[in-house]
């Protein structure tokens, strides 16, 4: 699906491309007249929106979020979403386990 929307940095119309829209979808692009990276928001009813990109996908602001089970827990930049795992070495640090380790242990346990 094609659509026209307005760059936040120069205001001038960009052609996006978003081949499977879904609800809540972030993606980025590059403003095709200015060259600087935009966020698009995607909702369900098919509309678009752009924002700034502070972190213009390379000087990201990393927020941890906390998933439950605690093995799914990831960093998450504030400005574009884009999201990574914890190291090994901040996975001991904060005393989370990694997915190997949490459903081995729930194999260990037994309802009966």
């Amino acid at each position: 699906m094609e659509q026209k929307v307005k760059c936040p940095y120069c205001g001038a119309e960009t052609q996006v491309e978003i081949e499977n829209p879904e609800d809540d979808l972030l993606t980025q692009d590059e403003c095709q007249h200015c060259g600087k990276v935009i966020n698009i928001h995607v909702t369900v009813s098919v509309d678009f929106h752009t924002t700034e990109c502070k972190c213009q996908g390379v000087f990201h602001t990393w927020k941890l979020q906390k998933g439950f089970p605690e093995c799914t827990t990831r960093w998450v930049c504030v400005h574009c979403g884009e999201g990574k795992s914890l190291t090994e070495e901040q996975r001991k640090k904060l005393k989370i386990q990694s997915r190997e380790e949490y459903f081995a242990e729930l194999n260990k346990v037994s309802i009966f």
